[in-house]
């Protein structure tokens, strides 16, 4: 979903809870591209090579006729060490800190929903802090993807994160995650990485969409993009 304010766009929101969720269960749909029959085949060959290597899951899910596809958690946790983004260690990390700050059983919602700024020693939201806090963001991301995080925001754009059901199974079973892989970063996978996600970025900055269903700022957030439904709290 698309803010605007004026000719320019404000904030750009998206249901991203029901997106990640739909994405860890089942992945996306996948389609070759391929306008002949040889290279439709071909990348069928190369997608299910893929598979037997361990570097993708292939599902079907719900009965479904379409095939859909995600990374593997060894090869996620790979590409983002080779694209120099926090790893699943730095998730766990973020998880454990969140468990610090968090009561069992809540008592009030501040108990479940622990602000961002927890993470930067609480200085705050104010001027001056906006790098610490996307730093936050983006060390959180890895444990967000794994479901063990879910992260809200308000009205005023200030983000919370709770831990979910499946976060305090793994913190009551005393998991933790083993060495990681010596990975050094790869440049031209972190170029081509950065340059895709400029790419899609600006797409959100024209007032045209880039696929039927997005919607724009006169629907509420709770129309989820493509019939996804809104999120909700996390079990404690």
């Amino acid at each position: 979903m698309r803010e605007w304010h004026g000719d320019q766009v404000n904030v750009i929101c998206t249901n991203s809870y029901e997106l990640r969720k739909a994405y860890r269960e089942s992945g996306i749909p996948w389609a070759s591209g391929e306008r002949t029959e040889a290279g439709r085949k071909q990348a069928q060959r190369d997608l299910e090579e893929l598979a037997r290597g361990g570097l993708i899951v292939l599902a079907k899910p719900n009965l479904s006729k379409t095939l859909f596809v995600k990374l593997s958690d060894s090869a996620y946790s790979r590409l983002r060490r080779q694209c120099d983004l926090p790893s699943f260690e730095m998730g766990f990390l973020m998880l454990k800190l969140t468990e610090k700050f968090s009561v069992r059983p809540p008592t009030v919602e501040e108990n479940v929903f622990i602000p961002e700024t927890k993470f930067n020693a609480d200085r705050g939201w104010g001027d001056g802090f906006q790098d610490e806090l996307f730093r936050v963001s983006q060390n959180a991301l890895p444990a967000v993807f794994q479901g063990w995080l879910v992260s809200v925001r308000d009205t005023q754009r200030h983000i919370f994160y709770a831990i979910t059901e499946k976060g305090w199974k793994l913190l009551d079973d005393g998991w933790k995650p083993g060495p990681g892989e010596e990975i050094k970063r790869d440049l031209d996978m972190s170029l081509a990485y950065y340059t895709s996600l400029r790419i899609e970025s600006s797409k959100l900055k024209t007032r045209t969409p880039d696929c039927d269903g997005e919607l724009g700022w006169p629907f509420p957030l709770s129309a989820a993009h493509h019939g996804l439904s809104c999120a909700r709290s996390p079990a404690q």
